[in-house]
């Protein structure tokens, strides 16, 4: 990998961490703190499944069944924070 794919992938991490500070500020009117605590919860779920699921694809199952379930969990649960 050279150094503007480096670059670009911190810049687009970065936006969407703001981003995402921006939501829990404004609408469930969070103080900052609260506010990044949560985010760091949601990106260290979002790592840990990541994780598992390659685990778990490469040692039992096929590759892509258990990555598709996995996700679908994924989405099931976190649809409802988002939606509210």
């Amino acid at each position: 990998m050279d150094i503007t794919c480096l670059t670009r992938e911190g810049l687009h991490t970065t936006m969407k961490m703001n981003w995402n500070m921006m939501f829990f500020r404004r609408v469930p009117h969070q103080e900052n703190a609260v506010a990044t605590n949560n985010i760091s919860i949601w990106m260290g779920t979002i790592f840990i499944f990541a994780l598992f699921s390659a685990f778990r694809s490469d040692s039992y199952t096929g590759c892509y069944f258990t990555w598709i379930m996995l996700q679908f969990i994924f989405i099931v649960i976190y649809a409802p924070s988002v939606l509210t």
